[in-house]
Formats: C-alpha cells, structure tokens, sequence
C-alpha cells in the first residue's frame, strides 16, 4: 500500500514555493518533497475559511457558504473514520487548535493516532508571566 501525506496550510501561495518557481525564496524542504512525492499544478478552491476548507476534505462534500464553520454532524462519513476502519492508519500532526476548539471540534474523531503541536493563533496553553508577589 502506498504511503499518503496530504500537507494542508493556510495562508501559504504558489509564489512563495520553489517547486512552482517562486520567486520569493527558495524552500528547500518542499522541493525535497516535491522530488519524493506529487505536485499538482491544479487546484481548485472549495470553501476559503480554514475551517470549512478542512471538513470538505475531511467529508468530501462541499458546502460553503451553505454551512458554514462548525463541528463534523453525526451523520458525516469522514475520510479519515473510513480509512481507520479498513485498517488504514490514518495519522493527524496539527497545530490547528480550532480542530480541537468547543464549538467547532472533533476533527481529530476517526484518526488512529493524533498529535496536537499547542500554541498557535490565539490557544492560550501558557500562562502569562507575572510578576513575582515576594
């Protein structure tokens, strides 16, 4: 079975990545990627906002602006669940925090595994310092 890494990234442009000769810079961890794997020189939007974006891969379906940010329903087949099941390791590295987020969470529901980098936009996993009271 072949190996599959779908790399989503928000707020990244064509122009800024060696493989599609950008021209802003050389990203030498992409092209060592691009050597290993596929690129595509098509890509089609499907819904903008990050959120809405992940649950039409993570679902196949697309439906902005018709639902817009929120959770997976409990009726959703997603990609990742179908794959679990057939005994495909499906792996999520992110550093999305509003996968996990009350209100627009359980993305990471139907992955085997799951690692969560904190500490990203507004994810306050850190206590602010404050100054010594003695």
């Amino acid at each position: 079975m072949p190996n599959v890494v779908l790399i989503l990234i928000d707020t990244l442009r064509r122009d800024f990545l060696s493989p599609y000769n950008g021209v802003r810079g050389s990203t030498p961890g992409f092209e060592r990627l691009a050597q290993l794997g596929t690129t595509f020189d098509n890509a089609y939007l499907t819904s903008y906002p990050c959120m809405p974006a992940r649950r039409d891969l993570w679902t196949g379906r697309y439906e902005f602006p018709w639902r817009g940010w929120g959770p997976l329903e409990p009726t959703d087949q997603p990609l990742p669940a179908l794959l679990t099941t057939a005994g495909i390791h499906a792996g999520l590295v992110t550093d999305h925090y509003h996968l996990f987020e009350h209100g627009s969470g359980n993305y990471h529901f139907g992955f085997s595994s799951w690692d969560f980098i904190r500490g990203q936009e507004k994810d306050a996993w850190k206590l602010p310092r404050q100054p010594a009271l003695w």
